[in-house]
Order: C-alpha cells, then sequence, then structure tokens
C-alpha cells in the first residue's frame, strides 16, 4: 500500500508541474538588423528568399516570423511572404503558408507575424514578393552583411524566375578573402513540440516518484 500511496502523491505532483510548465519561446533563427549598413536586395523584382535552419532542431513550433525591408514607396496590399518546405539542396519545394497581402510602407520599415504555434520543418525557406516594383518604384529586404547569431543557414538567397523555377545566387560584393554574408535581416521564434517538454515533465516524475519511493 505504501507504494501505491507514493505513486498516487507523484502522479498529483506531475498533473501540477505538467499544467503550470510555462513554455516560454526561445529565438531558433537571427541576422541581426543594421539600417545604416544594410544593402537593399532584390534580385529581380519578383518572388525572392532564403533558407534557415533552426538553432533548436525540437523547437518547430512557430510564434513568430520578423523580417526588414526598405522601400521608396507606399502600395496597400502589396507584400506577400510564404513558407517552402525544402528539397536536398534547400531549394524551395512545397508551399506550407501563404500570408495575407501587406502593406508595403515608404521607408525602413519592418514585418512581424505571429502565431499560435504552427508547425514547420526546423529548415524551411521563407520568400518576399514585393508588387509595384519597377523602374521608379524599389523594394527590398536588408542585408546587413553579417552571417547568422541564432541558427544557421546557406550564404546564398533563391530567386524565382517567370518559369517558377528556384536558382541560387549570392549579393555581390566584396573579395575572395573577405566575401559579402548573403543573408537578410530576419528573426524566428519558436516553442518545442508538446512531447518535447511533456517527456521533460516525465522525467521530472520519474525522478520525484523514486526520492518518494526510497524514503
Amino acid at each position: 500500500m505504501k507504494l501505491t500511496s507514493n505513486v498516487v502523491f507523484a502522479g498529483v505532483c506531475a498533473s501540477a508541474m505538467l499544467g503550470s510548465f510555462a513554455v516560454v519561446a526561445d529565438t531558433v533563427y537571427e541576422v541581426k538588423t543594421a539600417v545604416a549598413s544594410s544593402q537593399v536586395v532584390n534580385p529581380n523584382g519578383g518572388e525572392f528568399g532564403q533558407t534557415i535552419i533552426f538553432a533548436n532542431q525540437t523547437e518547430k513550433l512557430l510564434t513568430s516570423f520578423d523580417i526588414s525591408y526598405n522601400a521608396n514607396y507606399t502600395r496597400n496590399a502589396g507584400l506577400t511572404i510564404r513558407f517552402y518546405d525544402t528539397d536536398a539542396t534547400g531549394a524551395p519545394k512545397n508551399l506550407l503558408f501563404q500570408s495575407d497581402a501587406l502593406d508595403i510602407k515608404s521607408g525602413f520599415n519592418s514585418v512581424s507575424l505571429t502565431f499560435d504555434k504552427a508547425e514547420v520543418p526546423a529548415t524551411f525557406a521563407y520568400s518576399v514578393q514585393f508588387s509595384g516594383v519597377d523602374s521608379a518604384n524599389t523594394a527590398g529586404l536588408l542585408a546587413p552583411n553579417l552571417s547568422p547569431a541564432q541558427g544557421f543557414g546557406y550564404n546564398d538567397i533563391w530567386v524565382k524566375d517567370g518559369g517558377g523555377n528556384w536558382s541560387s545566387q549570392v549579393i555581390p560584393g566584396g573579395t575572395p578573402s573577405t566575401p559579402v554574408f548573403s543573408f537578410f535581416s530576419a528573426k524566428v521564434s519558436a516553442v518545442p513540440e508538446p512531447s518535447t517538454y511533456a517527456l521533460a515533465g516525465l522525467a521530472g516524475l520519474a525522478l520525484l516518484g523514486a526520492r518518494r519511493f526510497r524514503r
């Protein structure tokens, strides 16, 4: 009977622990924003983007996604953001998400999308598309010549042509010994899948139960 009462006690503690477990979103990918030193990049006036790899491969539930851009014009419903899974080369493959059309604002600006723990692969590609770009209107993402401070990525960008095919490019400039980092300013936050922190709680439950039993 003593064993049974200990197990019951441990179960009650575990329920309280898991019920009150606060899951805080972590930054799983970030390239810092540096407005003064950034190039404004839009390779072909169409859809372009980058593949990113989360720092923590278990945190796949997206909570926020932020990018920075610069434009010399305003346009209602002119910016679309998309997420893709990737093929073996890291190129965008299957569409996972497409945002509502967002307003383009003139000057240096940022866009922040929030999600209710949307599941994405720990490696995925994002893209942007600015409408209204022409000989007079320019808009593009900020490339601060920095590598990711959190997470990882490929030192190139993906550009979609008129036929729907993706090709990789690098941001021009630099020298062979001091190349330009082809990363856009972006920040991604995520939390672990429920099974991950549930297992952590169960590990604590097992330890708690063992200690109670020894007593």
